[in-house]
Parts: C-alpha cells; structure tokens; sequence
C-alpha cells in the first residue's frame, strides 16, 4: 500500500506504471480494441482512453497490483 505522502514512493511507482504502459502500448492498446463493444478508441474521450490503458498496464504487467484494486483506482480516477 502506498502511503501518498511519501512523494519519493508515488513517484517511484508513477514511474514503474508509465514504464509498465510504454513497454507494452501496443499489447495494450489491441486489448482494448478487441474488447470494446460499437465504440472505436478514437471516439472516446482521451483522459477516459488513457485511464483504461493504465489500469490495463497494472492489471496485466504489475503483478503485484491485485486486478481488483486496478479496476478500482481507475472507476475512482473516472468519477473525479
């Protein structure tokens, strides 16, 4: 668990979670496209496109984030 007031922490992990995504953008970004219904990723609204990739990196390439609390950090990210 992260403790959000030890900036050097969340930093870190920001880090390892953007390196998580640019490692595997294009995996991905396929994921994302096979699993959407009618919508083309280009019709979403970008901060809603790039949430679902985060939680797409932690959830497949971050083990040691449980999928659960992925799922959860990005519905709460998208209610903000």
């Amino acid at each position: 668990v992260l403790d959000r007031n030890d900036k050097s922490e969340v930093r870190n992990f920001l880090i390892q979670l953007v390196s998580a995504y640019a490692e595997n953008r294009k995996l991905i970004d396929e994921f994302i496209k096979s699993a959407r219904s009618k919508w083309k990723m280009e019709r979403m609204v970008s901060i809603d496109r790039d949430i679902l990739r985060l939680a797409c990196a932690e959830a497949f390439f971050m083990p040691e984030i449980p999928v659960k609390v992925a799922i959860n950090e990005a519905v709460e990210l998208c209610h903000r």
